[in-house]
């Protein structure tokens, strides 16, 4: 989702993308993980707001005009993603993660405890299979 350049505009371009996820978990109550993946991206790359008025400064000297124009590109995304958590406040509060995020690394706990137990453990020692069975499902309740 980062683009190099203008970072007004890419955090515009960002902000859009989240507009429309916002919309479409507002009407459909669910997004892919790779949608939530998105958002948390967003989140990410564009926390730093500091570096967002480093460039606006640095732009400022340069062309106040592309900085107006960039800005308010700027606020119309801002002021759409707050109208929508204006107008789907409720729809929004569901909005739950956590499962989504479970279902796509447990494939993973798998297959690192599979890892662990046949090149790390299993060639030294002597330690049946069924041990680590159980010590991933202590590791990593479901």
């Amino acid at each position: 989702m980062v683009m190099e350049g203008n970072k007004i505009l890419d955090t515009a371009s960002g902000l859009h993308t989240v507009n429309e996820l916002l919309k479409k978990y507002v009407r459909e109550q669910a997004l892919s993980h790779e949608e939530k993946r998105d958002l948390w991206l967003f989140y990410k790359e564009f926390k730093d707001t500091n570096t967002l008025i480093d460039f606006a400064e640095t732009v400022a000297h340069e062309n106040i005009d592309t900085l107006h124009a960039d800005s308010n590109e700027l606020l119309g995304e801002a002021e759409a993603c707050i109208e929508i958590f204006e107008k789907s406040a409720t729809g929004l509060s569901d909005f739950e993660s956590k499962t989504a995020s479970e279902w796509f690394i447990e494939p993973f706990k798998e297959a690192y405890i599979f890892f662990l137990y046949n090149v790390c453990i299993r060639p030294k020692l002597l330690i049946p299979q069924s041990f680590f069975i159980l010590l991933s499902r202590h590791l990593f309740p479901s």
